[in-house]
């Protein structure tokens, strides 16, 4: 059996392990975004129609976002998507800054 203050140190070192395993995996997960988000990124800046290009071009995912937005066009829709990814970098380096306190 374990002593008091050994059952503390254990506690306390499963917190740190699983502080460390969340903050890991919270890393993943806006990796994963930021990647997501430059497919996004790229795919709208490639279904851009270009001038006199046809409509049936555009079937896209993305196409659908934008019509249920009153004067949406793509170039508010990459700002958007521009914006996102600002902030996920925003996020990225504030939990970098907190690992090194």
């Amino acid at each position: 059996d374990l002593s008091p203050a050994e059952r503390r140190a254990l506690e306390a070192e499963k917190r740190a392990m699983w502080r460390a395993a969340r903050s890991s995996a919270l890393e993943d997960s806006i990796k994963q975004y930021e990647q997501d988000l430059a497919r996004k990124l790229y795919q709208s800046r490639q279904w851009a129609p270009a001038p006199g290009a046809r409509p049936a071009q555009m079937s896209s995912p993305m196409q659908s976002h934008a019509s249920r937005v009153p004067g949406s066009g793509s170039q508010s829709r990459m700002k958007s998507l521009e914006q996102d990814a600002l902030k996920a970098q925003m996020v990225i380096a504030k939990s970098k800054e907190g690992k090194k306190h």
